[in-house]
């Protein structure tokens, strides 16, 4: 069974891995990460929906106070409200309890896994966790942890000691200029073209208002444009080998930032991508009835 535990609403690359698992996987639930008052929940329920995908259960995640999603994670729908499992954990236990694996693919803060590992200690070892962020060698801002993990750090912490093993897909891959899309992208424009499938709509509209959420003087001399970091860490935790890793030893300081540590805690870390080969197939699965 695959968890997609998405801050859906935050970037367009979430709504777009949600629309990649729908296309791809047969079951599989989504889990919102940085909850905002059902807002996230509501929305993935309207994007599976549209997807003919009313068979996949939408469990509310915890809401940590992150803020981003409350003003952006409409996409330009009038959702209505979901229903979703009233105990995040309790329904975790359940699909814990009925599958002998839980393949975890983490798109977002790291709050969710963490509290589920923390309070049912006994099926933590049947999580394998794919999570997208931290960084280990290059980021934007050397000065911080990357966005997931910053979220919350004490999450991210405990996530890593906790789980068996944990695969990160680093920032250091993700931030990578062929697989960052914009208005002018192959992908964006036959999406919005009249003949597209009408939940391509949805991304197209969710792009247009995450893109004037960023549109500064900076971003505009450039084109505004999202990174498919989730899209990327769906396609690892499907193994379908665009990402390539390594295990490595890491200690995570309490600011979630992580650095190599030979007495430190178990992981695989991501080495590179074949960042082409994986666009091919997003475009493939996306664009291709």
């Amino acid at each position: 069974m695959y968890v997609i535990c998405t801050d859906w609403g935050d970037d367009i690359d979430d709504a777009i891995s949600v629309a990649l698992a729908a296309r791809t996987i047969d079951r599989f639930v989504v889990l919102t990460a940085d909850e905002s008052g059902d807002h996230r929940a509501r929305g993935v329920s309207e994007q599976l929906r549209r997807h003919d995908r009313t068979d996949v259960p939408v469990i509310r995640g915890l809401e940590i106070g992150g803020g981003r999603g409350r003003r952006r994670s409409s996409m330009g729908l009038a959702t209505r409200p979901c229903e979703h499992d009233p105990e995040m954990i309790e329904a975790l236990t359940d699909l814990a309890l009925s599958s002998s694996e839980l393949r975890w693919v983490g798109q977002g803060p790291l709050s969710n896994v963490a509290a589920f590992a923390q309070a049912r200690p006994d099926l933590a070892g049947r999580i394998r966790l794919t999570q997208m962020g931290f960084w280990l060698d290059r980021y934007r801002d050397t000065s911080r942890a990357s966005h997931n993990p910053r979220m919350d750090p004490r999450a991210a912490g405990a996530a890593v000691r906790l789980l068996d093993t944990p695969r990160l897909v680093l920032s250091d891959h993700t931030e990578a200029a062929a697989i960052r899309i914009t208005r002018e992208h192959d992908l964006m424009r036959r999406l919005a073209a009249p003949d597209a499938p009408g939940w391509a709509r949805l991304l197209v509209d969710g792009f247009e208002e995450w893109a004037a959420y960023r549109s500064t003087a900076a971003d505009q001399s450039s084109g505004v444009g999202s990174w498919l970091h989730d899209p990327l860490t769906l396609s690892a935790g499907l193994d379908l080998g665009f990402v390539r890793f390594v295990g490595e030893r890491i200690r995570v300081e309490a600011d979630a930032r992580a650095y190599r540590d030979p007495e430190g805690i178990e992981v695989e870390v991501s080495t590179g991508a074949d960042h082409e080969a994986f666009m091919d197939w997003v475009m493939k699965i996306l664009l291709e009835d």
